[in-house]
């Protein structure tokens, strides 16, 4: 057999390469976060809230690492989600504080 009959396909390499796992950021799923953040805030007590943080903090755990992602990586979307979930609590808090109505609505005294 020469060299140039040799045929490129028997030395084809058929192991798949290695890869990465990109999971969607924590931070970005801002329906679970709003969520999250509105069954919290629904929570009477704080052992309740602890307990309810606690659960949602050991899915994600557990969801992450089922993924393939390391112990660094998944503290830090945990931190990210916190985050996400801190600013939606905010919002709602805010939301709640509003008045039913704007201000620019208001037609001022009613006169007699």
């Amino acid at each position: 057999m020469k060299k140039d009959d040799d045929l490129p396909l028997l030395r084809f390499d058929f192991r798949p390469p290695p890869c990465q796992v990109i999971v969607f950021p924590m931070e970005a799923r801002i329906g679970k976060a709003r969520h999250v953040a509105e069954k919290y805030l629904s929570r009477k007590s704080k052992e309740q809230r602890d307990g309810y943080w606690n659960l949602i903090v050991k899915n994600l755990r557990e969801e992450l690492e089922k993924r393939g992602l390391q112990p660094d990586q998944i503290q830090k979307e945990i931190v990210a989600f916190r985050d996400a979930v801190s600013k939606e609590m905010r919002k709602a808090e805010a939301k709640a504080n509003q008045s039913p109505r704007p201000a620019e609505w208001d037609d001022g005294p009613r006169r007699a």
